[in-house]
């Protein structure tokens, strides 16, 4: 059963919503990965070696991010 509030019907706009916070949180988490990518990409081209800049505990880290958000339904 489909509601109409002033001729428009409303599961339609559930769904889209639904699918904007989607999108809210894949855009969050691809800015997050490029924010790291373009830091990496700046250590390498000043030489620069930090030991608390680890790539691959970034990686684990933005994984589990995704993880999470997909088991509370947000992906």
């Amino acid at each position: 059963m489909i509601k109409e509030i002033y001729g428009v019907k409303i599961f339609p706009l559930v769904v889209m919503f639904y699918q904007v916070r989607r999108w809210w949180v894949l855009r969050k988490l691809q800015n997050w990965w490029r924010a790291d990518m373009r830091f990496l990409k700046v250590m390498r081209q000043r030489k620069w070696v930090w030991d608390h800049f680890n790539f691959y505990k970034r990686y684990r880290f933005l994984r589990l991010l995704a993880e999470c958000e997909q088991q509370r339904g947000n992906i």
